[in-house]
């Protein structure tokens, strides 16, 4: 069995690695041992990688109800006092004063994104956005990197439809698009715009 403390071993044809979140905690595990090495610029270059990115707006609504209060507790003991070290600090603040905060925190995050995608020469961008309104053109840019059946096409479609009703208690609270716009106050968008907004215009979203 594989050790926690080992590396995972890359294989060059037949396997499918993800997801490889680039918002993993830095100092953690999982970033020190997949998200640093297959976020270098010699591994990625010649690698097919998809990128999928959200709104980083709808990410960190999202990100404040899933961390704070829904996201399951890892069994590794490392982790799991992370998780819950960031928990009761989310807890403490108001949902506006958090996206505040986390503005910088997604403007870096996306500018490594935009960072890996010029210099990954097989990559492709999805965006969550196409995927829930648009899933023809997700489907369609997906299978220029991958090969996917139409049964398992299908499979991803009915898993990736938001519910109908949101569900505060759920990870999986709603996944509509631009929920962020009846979570946030308008004085709290406009901040967390002028933080963004570099890369909200690189990847087409909408101030």
């Amino acid at each position: 069995m594989r050790s926690e403390d080992e590396p995972p071993t890359f294989h060059d044809r037949g396997h499918v690695y993800g997801p490889i979140r680039i918002s993993a905690n830095p100092d953690g595990s999982v970033a020190r041992l997949l998200v640093h090495p297959a976020t270098r610029e010699a591994f990625i270059r010649d690698r097919i990688a998809i990128f999928f990115i959200r709104d980083p707006r709808d990410i960190i609504v999202s990100s404040y109800y899933s961390f704070g209060f829904t996201h399951a507790l890892s069994s590794v003991d490392e982790i799991r006092e992370s998780q819950l070290a960031v928990r009761g600090e989310i807890q403490e603040q108001s949902l506006d004063e958090y996206a505040i905060k986390q503005a910088s925190v997604q403007r870096a995050h996306f500018d490594r994104l935009f960072e890996l995608l010029q210099i990954c020469e097989r990559g492709v961008l999805l965006k969550y956005e196409d995927m829930i309104g648009n899933f023809d053109r997700f489907a369609s840019q997906l299978r220029t990197r991958l090969s996917v059946e139409d049964e398992v096409m299908e499979a991803i479609y009915q898993r990736t439809r938001p519910l109908k009703t949101e569900d505060p208690a759920s990870h999986r609270r709603s996944g509509e698009v631009n929920g962020f716009r009846s979570k946030l106050r308008a004085s709290t968008i406009e901040l967390v715009n002028d933080q963004l907004g570099e890369n909200l215009n690189r990847f087409g979203y909408r101030h």
